[in-house]
């Protein structure tokens, strides 16, 4: 993963980790 960002379900976007533990 890239340091400052996570992932998101589909695991093609990145987002932003608050936007993360939101889901």
């Amino acid at each position: 993963m890239v340091e400052g960002q996570t992932w998101d379900l589909s695991g093609l976007v990145p987002v932003p980790p608050l936007i993360y533990q939101n889901i």
